[in-house]
Formats: structure tokens, C-alpha cells, sequence
């Protein structure tokens, strides 16, 4: 008999959907090498993806082993440490500017974004992706998340509220929906206490304004749809840490499983070289 529904596993698995053994079976989707020499798959591409994208002729496709890899620069002179990172990155670019001068991505919204580092990728310089272009390439990304909040609500469970930010409508993605705090791009997750006389305020246009919520608010709204995605395994793992999303409320199974799944090992390398 199938374990019943759990709201709270509901709302991370739109984004811990890999099977726990995708390294050794990752089928059907091809591993980005950023050279031949580096055994290390930094990302993991949708055959979908392969065979739209405008690859440039320094990138080598081998589909019975399901790999895209960048080649090693053609000339000896271009042989140096520094010379290969400004070839991959290189690679990289072409690749995501013919992508969006023939618009074959709709979600690139046919326009640039700031560069993403590559973490993992060996030196001297930084190899880079664009932001957008990111989940093209399935390599891993960095940004940060801050959820600010306020104790002494003893009417709240756990005692505390939230302050939850509501995008701006005229934003090009997600526009209107709650979101952290504070966010940015594995995420690094960060809190902040604070004193109740202090109230947050839009800086730019990409916040409309910020709403003082419960725990129990924040689960029902997130149950509704109403949070941006990606903030929900954020907001989940806030409650678990402070202890008001309990093993008692969810079953210690349940609850392990949470856990584990915020925590993931990815199967892409996170430190600039683990070569044998």
C-alpha cells in the first residue's frame, strides 16, 4: 500500500526529482564535459536539448555514449592553462549566442543575462554560463536566499512571523507571486532575525511590497500555489530548522526523507579540481 500524500514532500519534489542513483543511471541525458581531459561530467543536458542546440564545431557529440564535450583548443600555442578556460568559455557562449540570434529557446526570452560560474571547473580562470542559459547546459548554480523574521507572536505557531516579499507584476518571470525575503540564483539559505520595529521596504522595482506572515499562512499559501516554486524547499527547510514542522506532524519516515532530499549529494563536482 503507497504511503498517503505528504504536503510537505508535495512541495520540494517539483525540485528533488532525480532518482537518488541518476549518476550511474542518468539515461537519457547526456553529460557536458568541459574538456577531454576532465572525466567529471559538470552538468547533465535533455537529448531535447542536444539536438536544438546551435553547437559550435569545438564541441564534439558522441551519442552512443550520450556526452557533449568541448574539444581541446586546435592549436599547441592555445595549450596553456589559461588559453583552455578562455576556450571553454569561449565554446560555451557561441553556443548560447546562436541559441538566441535564432530564438530556439523561448525561455532565453531571445536576450542575455549575467554570467553564472561553473563551479568545480578547473583553472587558472572562471568558466562561465550564462544565468538563463544555465539549465540549458544542467550544470550546477549558486545564488543565496535569506528569509527574514520576527519572533514574539505567541498567537503563531513557533512564535514567529515572516516577512514575505511580493514580486512585481511587471516582472518577466513569476511576476506577482511571494517569494523569499531576500533571493538571488544548490542555493545557499540564510536567516534573519528581526526586531519587530524594523520593517522591510522594496529597494528596486522587483518587489512590490512585503507581507508579515505565520507559519500557518506561509504553508496554506504555499499549498495554494501562490509562492514562487523554487522558494517552497526554502521556506520548508526554514520550518524544519526551527522546529515548527515537527517528525510528530509528518511521520519520522516522511520527516528523514525531507531532510535528505534538501540535502542532496549532486552527482557534479562543487570544488575546482578532484582530479585522482
Amino acid at each position: 500500500m503507497p504511503p498517503p500524500p505528504n504536503k510537505f514532500l508535495d512541495l520540494i519534489t517539483p525540485f528533488d526529482n532525480v532518482r537518488l542513483d541518476f549518476e550511474q543511471n542518468f539515461s537519457p541525458y547526456y553529460r557536458f564535459h568541459l574538456s577531454p581531459d576532465d572525466p567529471r561530467p559538470h552538468g547533465f543536458i535533455h537529448p531535447n536539448t542536444v539536438s536544438s542546440m546551435p553547437w559550435p564545431p569545438s564541441v564534439t557529440i558522441d551519442h552512443d555514449a550520450q556526452t557533449v564535450t568541448i574539444a581541446s583548443p586546435p592549436s599547441p600555442s592555445s595549450s596553456s592553462p589559461a588559453a583552455r578556460t578562455q576556450h571553454i568559455n569561449r565554446s560555451i557562449q557561441q553556443a548560447i549566442d546562436s541559441a538566441i540570434d535564432a530564438d530556439v529557446f523561448p525561455h532565453l526570452r531571445a536576450q542575455h543575462s549575467e554570467p553564472f560560474l561553473i563551479p568545480g571547473a578547473r583553472g587558472p580562470g572562471p568558466v562561465h554560463v550564462e544565468r538563463f542559459a544555465a539549465t540549458l547546459f544542467g550544470t550546477a548554480t549558486r545564488g543565496a536566499h535569506m528569509t527574514a523574521f520576527v519572533r514574539g507572536s505567541p498567537q503563531e505557531r513557533g512564535g514567529l512571523r515572516i516577512w514575505v516579499a511580493r514580486r512585481s507584476r511587471h516582472l518577466a518571470t513569476y511576476p506577482g507571486m511571494l517569494d523569499s525575503t531576500v533571493a538571488g540564483g544548490v542555493l545557499y539559505v540564510y536567516d534573519m532575525e528581526m526586531p519587530p520595529d524594523v520593517l522591510p521596504t522594496p529597494g528596486d522595482d522587483e518587489v512590490e511590497r512585503f507581507e508579515l506572515m505565520g507559519p500557518d499562512e506561509v504553508i496554506s499559501r504555499m499549498e495554494a500555489g501562490e509562492f514562487k516554486p523554487n522558494v517552497c524547499p526554502v521556506m520548508v527547510d526554514f520550518l524544519l530548522r526551527h522546529g515548527i514542522v515537527t517528525p510528530e506532524e509528518v511521520g519520522p519516515g516522511a520527516y528523514a526523507e525531507i531532510c535528505s532530499r534538501l540535502r542532496r549529494t549532486l552527482p557534479v563536482p562543487l570544488v575546482p579540481d578532484q582530479a585522482e
